[in-house]
């Protein structure tokens, strides 16, 4: 009876070993069969995925089931000992392991010898906003793909002052320092390589002048447009209207039909696909009233050259200078010769000021002539300066006025000239002269720069009338603080650095009574300003050679032999 009950005790133990056995796997065979990776060929691709990878390791004869960072793929077996896999894309960059698993429950270990990781392509370049870009150094937007982790951008080998990417990787934005027109290298660095691409520079349009350089309100006025870059316009624009019928002459030229605007300035932009003109000085269109000047009939003047200067102190006496140094008086009906005591007939510089009927001052050569209403007599400036020209005579009573040369000024005070010296500022070229009061004048370099006279003395105070690369022709000023001047590219230009006018001839005479009504005249063109509201250009009959007012909207004009009455 005790055998039987041992026997039936071992069967069951048996019994209940085997079943633990069976279900719990063969412990020993499990690390002794278990599949596992011992190399790689690849241990890390871009998310794009399929690249081949060959896996060497131990117990690969069995039926497998294999995953890179936990997604199956299928293999290859090579031999017992080696398989082969593709690597499946990826949406974003991320690390892990390849792994093997058996039907029987066997899993590869996790380890270095089984890691995997994904990383983003090579950055690619696609294509840059704009397509051209503008040495006025834009913002700049490259697109591509795999734009991330970016190290370094340059263009030309100069790195922008900073950069941007988009979250996507698919773009980059960035500030242009690149300021010289041509096709440059664009680089782009990033973690996992450099893409490149070429970038095309060029110059924005610039405009520096227009003819003609104002019209009337109405519009409809064929404007010739010049400047640089100014080939291919897509628009141009008068103070923001658009014009029309515009044409692109030339890389230097174009032509556009003046839209309809209110009075007064219209800056000019042309645009084309690299960019828009940048406000300038010269870009200034003037839309003036319809205020047509009228000229009288030609008085014809026994001269022997042209009419070089004119002044009418008073409504029944004006007085003409010719070129050969000839002095004119006129009734108001006709003229009669009348030659200065001591003339020696020479050709030269002549400038003539008067302050009434009995008192004007000319300038011929190094000699300065006085008239008394009755004859000239000659006043002569210091023995040291008799060798230079005078450009310039400004006279605001019988005993003051001022006189100028190109380096040197003199004062009139009652009876004859005295130096006077000028800051060292201003020793540059002078230009012109204009007095307001009786020891109260501004003097302008041929650069724009101003000095003073008050008290005898000349002085600088920092005044300058901003012409950029321009030249001062002409000068008006009512205040030491309050002058506009006349320019060799025709402009008009405030002491306060605005240009109110533009006309297609330099400058050389400007005449106002105030700084809101004058009158310019040169060559053949003539405008006026009132109340501030330059008027659109009219053309004389001939070629202008003196001008002078007569009246708040009258003036008188010379021309060769002739002259001509002119109102507003």
């Amino acid at each position: 009876m005790r055998a039987r009950l041992l026997v039936a005790w071992s069967v069951a133990a048996l019994t209940a070993a085997l079943t633990t056995a069976v279900l719990a796997g063969p412990a020993a065979g499990t690390t002794k069969h278990r599949p596992a990776v011992t190399s790689m060929s690849l241990r890390s691709a871009p998310t794009t995925g399929g690249q081949r990878v060959v896996v060497h390791g131990r117990n690969m004869s069995q039926h497998l089931r294999v995953t890179v960072l936990g997604r199956v793929v299928g293999y290859r077996r090579l031999s017992d000992h080696t398989i082969t896999v593709r690597v499946p894309s990826r949406s974003t960059p991320a690390h892990g392991w390849l792994r093997m698993h058996t039907a029987a429950g066997g899993t590869s270990s996790t380890g270095r010898a089984s890691s995997f990781a994904y990383h983003w392509p090579a950055p690619v370049l696609t294509s840059v906003s704009p397509k051209v870009v503008s040495t006025n150094l834009p913002m700049v937007t490259v697109q591509g793909r795999y734009l991330y982790d970016v190290r370094s951008v340059t263009e030309g080998g100069v790195h922008p002052y900073y950069f941007s990417q988009s979250n996507d990787g698919r773009s980059i934005t960035f500030p242009s320092i690149v300021s010289a027109a041509g096709r440059i290298p664009l680089r782009v660095s990033a973690a996992q390589g450099v893409a490149t691409m070429s970038l095309t520079i060029a110059p924005p349009p610039s405009v520096d002048r227009f003819n003609p350089a104002d019209g009337l309100t109405t519009g409809g006025v064929t404007v010739t447009i010049t400047g640089n870059a100014l080939d291919h316009p897509t628009r141009v624009t008068f103070g923001g209207v658009p014009a029309t019928h515009v044409v692109g002459v030339d890389s230097h030229t174009v032509t556009a039909v003046t839209p309809a605007h209110a009075a007064g300035q219209a800056q000019v932009v042309v645009t084309n696909a690299v960019d828009s003109s940048a406000p300038s000085r010269y870009d200034a269109y003037r839309y003036g009233p319809s205020r047509p000047q009228t000229f009288g009939a030609a008085t014809t003047v026994d001269s022997t050259g042209w009419i070089d200067q004119l002044a009418c102190p008073d409504p029944g006496l004006c007085m003409a200078i010719d070129n050969h140094d000839r002095y004119l008086t006129s009734d108001g009906h006709s003229w009669s010769p009348v030659s200065p005591d001591g003339a020696t007939g020479s050709a030269g510089y002549q400038t003539l000021s008067c302050t009434s009927a009995t008192f004007c001052l000319s300038a011929t050569e190094n000699l300065v002539w006085r008239w008394n209403g009755l004859s000239w007599t000659s006043v002569e400036p210091p023995v040291d300066d008799r060798v230079v020209t005078i450009l310039a005579v400004q006279c605001t009573s019988t005993t003051f006025c001022v006189a100028i040369s190109r380096s040197k000024a003199w004062v009139y005070n009652g009876g004859s000239f005295a130096s006077a010296a000028l800051p060292f500022g201003v020793l540059r070229g002078l230009a012109n002269v204009s007095c307001w009061a009786a020891g109260q004048c501004e003097v302008a370099a041929t650069d724009g720069g101003l000095a003073t006279l008050s008290d005898g003395v000349w002085r600088t105070d920092g005044g300058v009338v901003d012409i950029g690369n321009d030249q001062v022709l002409s000068l008006y000023c009512s205040s030491h603080i309050d002058c506009l001047a006349g320019t060799a590219r025709g402009s008009i230009v405030s002491s306060r650095t605005q240009i109110l006018h533009v006309l297609p001839l330099p400058i050389s005479r400007l005449l106002c009574t105030s700084t809101s009504s004058c009158l310019v005249a040169t060559g053949n063109a003539a405008a006026t300003s009132v109340g501030g509201v330059w008027s659109a250009v009219q053309y004389y009959p001939g070629d202008i050679t003196a001008v002078t007012r007569t009246g708040e909207s009258s003036a008188l004009v010379g021309s060769m032999h002739d002259v001509r009455t002119m109102t507003w």
